[in-house]
């Protein structure tokens, strides 16, 4: 997908995001969070030149290029994808009901306090780096 399209898509869940209450709608805010994350952050693999635009990422994992080595990227470009790798965790466990070492039935729990405000912060330090790229793309 090319970049501006990735933007357009990013800003409509960013126009949702807006809308909802971190408490009332934890799990909406979370998936709202991952799916605008995971276009921006293909805006900057995009932009950086680490994957085509035919491309896409459809989680921070997977599909990666053969030849994919995070601690090769710059810093900017590792931080954004680990934060968005905790944001699909994160997402994993209290929507999909799975953990990590989890080999059974889902289980899920209630969102735990502060899980919605971590994941906001770590997409605003996401877009801080999609700020960044752009802004040195457009300089």
């Amino acid at each position: 997908m090319k970049i501006d399209e990735h933007f357009k898509i990013a800003r409509e869940f960013d126009a949702v995001l807006a809308k909802l209450d971190r408490q009332e709608d934890g799990l909406a805010v979370i998936e709202m969070l991952m799916m605008a994350g995971t276009n921006y952050m293909n805006a900057v693999l995009h932009e950086n030149g680490i994957i085509p635009e035919e491309g896409d990422l459809t989680h921070s994992y997977k599909p990666l290029p053969a030849d994919w080595d995070l601690e090769s990227q710059p810093v900017p470009v590792q931080e954004l994808m680990a934060n968005m790798k905790h944001i699909e965790d994160v997402r994993k466990r209290y929507a999909r009901g799975k953990t990590p070492d989890q080999t059974g039935t889902p289980h899920f729990e209630p969102l735990a306090d502060g899980v919605v405000d971590d994941c906001m912060k770590r997409y605003d330090a996401m877009k801080e780096v999609v700020q960044c790229v752009f802004a040195r793309a457009a300089g």
